[in-house]
Protein backbone atom coordinates (compact mmCIF):
# COMPACT_ATOMS: atom_id res chain seq x y z
CA UNK A 1 0.00 0.00 0.00
CA UNK A 2 2.81 2.39 0.92
CA UNK A 3 4.58 1.67 -2.33
CA UNK A 4 1.37 2.31 -4.31
CA UNK A 5 0.84 5.61 -2.50
CA UNK A 6 4.43 6.66 -3.19
CA UNK A 7 4.01 5.86 -6.90
CA UNK A 8 0.74 7.82 -7.00
CA UNK A 9 2.31 10.83 -5.27
CA UNK A 10 5.30 10.69 -7.63
CA UNK A 11 3.04 10.59 -10.68
CA UNK A 12 0.92 13.50 -9.40
CA UNK A 13 4.03 15.57 -8.63
CA UNK A 14 5.40 14.86 -12.10
CA UNK A 15 2.15 15.94 -13.75
CA UNK A 16 2.02 19.10 -11.62
CA UNK A 17 5.64 19.91 -12.52
CA UNK A 18 4.94 19.44 -16.22
CA UNK A 19 1.88 21.71 -15.98
CA UNK A 20 3.86 24.42 -14.19
CA UNK A 21 6.72 24.17 -16.71
CA UNK A 22 4.20 24.30 -19.56
CA UNK A 23 2.57 27.46 -18.21
CA UNK A 24 5.96 29.14 -17.66
CA UNK A 25 7.00 28.16 -21.19
CA UNK A 26 3.77 29.47 -22.72
CA UNK A 27 3.77 32.86 -20.97
CA UNK A 28 7.46 33.54 -21.58
CA UNK A 29 7.90 36.74 -23.66
CA UNK A 30 9.86 34.94 -26.37
CA UNK A 31 7.07 32.43 -26.99
CA UNK A 32 4.37 35.08 -26.77
CA UNK A 33 6.29 37.12 -29.37
CA UNK A 34 6.43 34.04 -31.60
CA UNK A 35 2.70 33.44 -31.22
CA UNK A 36 1.91 37.10 -31.94
CA UNK A 37 4.18 37.21 -35.00
CA UNK A 38 2.55 34.14 -36.53
CA UNK A 39 -0.89 35.56 -35.77
CA UNK A 40 -0.37 38.85 -37.66
CA UNK A 41 1.79 37.41 -40.46
CA UNK A 42 -0.93 35.85 -42.70
CA UNK A 43 -3.07 38.99 -42.92
CA UNK A 44 0.05 41.12 -43.46
CA UNK A 45 1.14 38.93 -46.38
CA UNK A 46 -2.36 38.99 -47.83
CA UNK A 47 -2.35 42.80 -47.80
CA UNK A 48 1.09 42.87 -49.43
CA UNK A 49 0.04 40.42 -52.15
CA UNK A 50 -2.85 42.73 -53.02
CA UNK A 51 -0.56 45.79 -53.12
CA UNK A 52 2.63 44.30 -54.49
CA UNK A 53 3.38 47.35 -56.65
CA UNK A 54 3.99 49.36 -53.46
CA UNK A 55 6.45 46.87 -51.96
CA UNK A 56 10.20 46.74 -52.54
CA UNK A 57 11.01 43.47 -50.77
CA UNK A 58 9.22 40.97 -53.03
CA UNK A 59 9.54 40.43 -56.77
CA UNK A 60 5.91 39.45 -57.29
CA UNK A 61 2.73 38.29 -55.58
CA UNK A 62 3.83 34.64 -55.87
CA UNK A 63 6.88 35.39 -53.71
CA UNK A 64 4.63 37.03 -51.13
CA UNK A 65 2.38 33.96 -51.02
CA UNK A 66 5.43 31.72 -50.62
CA UNK A 67 6.87 33.80 -47.75
CA UNK A 68 7.28 32.31 -44.29
CA UNK A 69 8.71 33.35 -40.94
CA UNK A 70 12.14 32.15 -39.86
CA UNK A 71 13.61 31.74 -36.40
CA UNK A 72 13.47 34.98 -34.40
CA UNK A 73 16.57 37.11 -33.94
CA UNK A 74 16.88 38.55 -30.45
CA UNK A 75 17.81 42.23 -30.47
CA UNK A 76 19.86 42.97 -27.36
CA UNK A 77 20.37 46.33 -25.70
CA UNK A 78 23.59 47.83 -24.44
CA UNK A 79 23.75 51.03 -22.38
CA UNK A 80 27.28 51.06 -21.01
CA UNK A 81 30.38 48.87 -21.10
CA UNK A 82 32.34 47.98 -17.99
CA UNK A 83 36.12 47.93 -18.48
CA UNK A 84 37.62 44.48 -18.71
CA UNK A 85 34.43 42.82 -19.92
CA UNK A 86 33.34 42.07 -23.45
CA UNK A 87 30.28 43.75 -24.89
CA UNK A 88 28.57 40.41 -25.51
CA UNK A 89 28.92 39.53 -21.80
CA UNK A 90 27.09 42.71 -20.80
CA UNK A 91 24.07 42.57 -23.11
CA UNK A 92 20.58 43.09 -21.73
CA UNK A 93 17.71 41.19 -23.28
CA UNK A 94 14.43 43.01 -23.75
CA UNK A 95 11.26 41.97 -25.54
CA UNK A 96 12.43 42.99 -29.00
CA UNK A 97 12.57 40.36 -31.76
CA UNK A 98 13.15 40.39 -35.51
CA UNK A 99 11.54 37.51 -37.41
CA UNK A 100 13.17 36.93 -40.81
CA UNK A 101 10.61 36.96 -43.63
CA UNK A 102 11.91 34.27 -45.97
CA UNK A 103 11.17 33.27 -49.55
CA UNK A 104 12.40 29.76 -50.36
CA UNK A 105 14.61 29.87 -47.27
CA UNK A 106 16.25 33.20 -48.12
CA UNK A 107 15.50 36.21 -45.85
CA UNK A 108 14.24 39.26 -47.74
CA UNK A 109 13.17 41.51 -44.85
CA UNK A 110 11.99 41.45 -41.22
CA UNK A 111 8.85 41.39 -39.13
CA UNK A 112 9.81 43.08 -35.86
CA UNK A 113 7.78 42.36 -32.74
CA UNK A 114 8.18 44.52 -29.65
CA UNK A 115 6.57 44.74 -26.22
CA UNK A 116 5.47 48.35 -25.71
CA UNK A 117 3.79 49.36 -22.46
CA UNK A 118 2.78 45.75 -21.86
CA UNK A 119 1.27 45.10 -25.30
CA UNK A 120 2.80 43.50 -28.39
CA UNK A 121 3.16 45.63 -31.51
CA UNK A 122 4.67 44.82 -34.90
CA UNK A 123 6.63 46.68 -37.54
CA UNK A 124 7.40 45.39 -41.04
CA UNK A 125 10.44 46.07 -43.22
CA UNK A 126 14.17 46.58 -42.82
CA UNK A 127 17.25 44.62 -43.79
CA UNK A 128 18.56 43.14 -40.56
CA UNK A 129 18.14 39.42 -41.28
CA UNK A 130 19.37 39.66 -44.92
CA UNK A 131 22.40 41.63 -43.73
CA UNK A 132 23.24 39.07 -41.01
CA UNK A 133 23.34 36.35 -43.68
CA UNK A 134 25.50 38.52 -45.93
CA UNK A 135 27.87 39.37 -43.06
CA UNK A 136 28.17 35.68 -42.16
CA UNK A 137 29.08 34.75 -45.75
CA UNK A 138 31.50 37.66 -46.17
CA UNK A 139 33.32 36.84 -42.91
CA UNK A 140 33.17 33.06 -43.21
CA UNK A 141 31.21 32.51 -39.98
CA UNK A 142 27.87 30.99 -39.04
CA UNK A 143 25.00 33.49 -38.89
CA UNK A 144 24.20 32.13 -35.42
CA UNK A 145 27.53 33.48 -34.20
CA UNK A 146 26.29 37.04 -34.80
CA UNK A 147 24.68 39.06 -32.02
CA UNK A 148 22.47 42.04 -32.78
CA UNK A 149 23.09 44.95 -30.40
CA UNK A 150 21.12 48.16 -30.16
CA UNK A 151 22.81 51.03 -28.37
CA UNK A 152 20.12 52.41 -26.10
CA UNK A 153 16.44 52.02 -26.87
CA UNK A 154 15.90 53.00 -29.57
CA UNK A 155 19.34 53.52 -31.05
CA UNK A 156 21.69 52.43 -33.83
CA UNK A 157 21.98 48.68 -34.42
CA UNK A 158 25.19 46.72 -34.86
CA UNK A 159 26.03 43.15 -35.81
CA UNK A 160 28.72 41.85 -33.46
CA UNK A 161 30.69 38.60 -33.40
CA UNK A 162 33.76 37.13 -31.76
CA UNK A 163 36.51 36.13 -34.18
CA UNK A 164 39.77 34.63 -32.97
CA UNK A 165 39.06 35.85 -29.44
CA UNK A 166 38.43 39.45 -30.51
CA UNK A 167 35.10 41.25 -30.77
CA UNK A 168 34.39 42.70 -34.19
CA UNK A 169 31.34 44.50 -35.56
CA UNK A 170 29.64 46.22 -38.47
CA UNK A 171 26.79 48.71 -38.34
CA UNK A 172 23.44 47.62 -39.74
CA UNK A 173 22.58 49.76 -42.76
CA UNK A 174 20.17 49.22 -45.64
CA UNK A 175 23.02 49.69 -48.14
CA UNK A 176 26.21 49.15 -46.10
CA UNK A 177 29.57 50.37 -47.38
CA UNK A 178 31.13 47.13 -46.24
CA UNK A 179 30.10 43.78 -44.76
CA UNK A 180 33.49 43.15 -43.17
CA UNK A 181 33.47 42.81 -39.37
CA UNK A 182 35.98 45.24 -37.91
CA UNK A 183 37.40 45.75 -34.38
CA UNK A 184 37.45 49.52 -35.01
CA UNK A 185 33.64 49.49 -35.08
CA UNK A 186 33.70 48.18 -31.48
CA UNK A 187 35.61 51.35 -30.55
CA UNK A 188 33.02 53.39 -32.46
CA UNK A 189 30.27 51.74 -30.40
CA UNK A 190 32.13 52.53 -27.18
CA UNK A 191 32.49 56.19 -28.18
CA UNK A 192 28.80 56.40 -29.02
CA UNK A 193 27.87 54.86 -25.66
CA UNK A 194 30.14 57.32 -23.85
CA UNK A 195 28.52 60.24 -25.70
CA UNK A 196 25.03 58.96 -24.85
CA UNK A 197 25.97 58.58 -21.22
CA UNK A 198 27.27 62.16 -20.99
CA UNK A 199 24.08 63.49 -22.57
CA UNK A 200 21.86 61.46 -20.22
CA UNK A 201 23.84 62.54 -17.17
CA UNK A 202 23.23 66.17 -18.12
CA UNK A 203 19.52 65.77 -18.71
CA UNK A 204 17.20 66.49 -15.80
CA UNK A 205 13.53 65.54 -15.90
CA UNK A 206 10.83 66.30 -13.36
CA UNK A 207 11.26 62.85 -11.82
CA UNK A 208 14.98 63.37 -11.40
CA UNK A 209 18.25 62.66 -13.07
CA UNK A 210 18.31 59.98 -15.75
CA UNK A 211 20.93 57.44 -14.72
CA UNK A 212 23.80 56.30 -16.89
CA UNK A 213 22.32 52.85 -17.45
CA UNK A 214 19.32 54.47 -19.14
CA UNK A 215 17.12 51.39 -18.86
CA UNK A 216 14.57 52.37 -16.24
CA UNK A 217 11.73 52.22 -18.79
CA UNK A 218 12.44 48.65 -19.92
CA UNK A 219 9.92 46.08 -18.77
CA UNK A 220 9.08 42.53 -19.81
CA UNK A 221 5.69 42.79 -18.07
CA UNK A 222 2.75 41.90 -20.30
CA UNK A 223 -0.76 43.30 -19.83
CA UNK A 224 -2.51 40.07 -20.87
CA UNK A 225 -3.36 37.68 -18.03
CA UNK A 226 -1.49 34.40 -17.59
CA UNK A 227 -4.59 32.45 -18.68
CA UNK A 228 -4.96 34.58 -21.81
CA UNK A 229 -1.29 34.11 -22.67
CA UNK A 230 -1.54 30.33 -22.23
CA UNK A 231 -4.60 30.22 -24.51
CA UNK A 232 -2.82 32.43 -27.08
CA UNK A 233 0.15 30.10 -27.19
CA UNK A 234 -2.01 26.96 -27.39
CA UNK A 235 -3.92 28.55 -30.29
CA UNK A 236 -0.59 29.18 -32.02
CA UNK A 237 0.51 25.56 -31.53
CA UNK A 238 -2.78 24.40 -33.06
CA UNK A 239 -2.27 26.50 -36.22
Amino acid sequence: MKRRNMILITVMCTIALLLVCGVVYAVDPAHQAEAYAHKVFPSLMEDLANNIENDSYFKNAEDVKAASLGEPIIIYNLYAVQPGKSMIEQLKQVAWYAFPVEVNGTPVTDLRVTLVNGDWVWDFGGSLSPMINQVAVENNIDAKECSVIMLGQPGPTYIVANKAGKEVAVRNYKNPRTLKLNPEVIQEMQMELDAKQKIENNMVYEEGLVGSNGNSGISLKQNASVLHRVITYLDYLAM
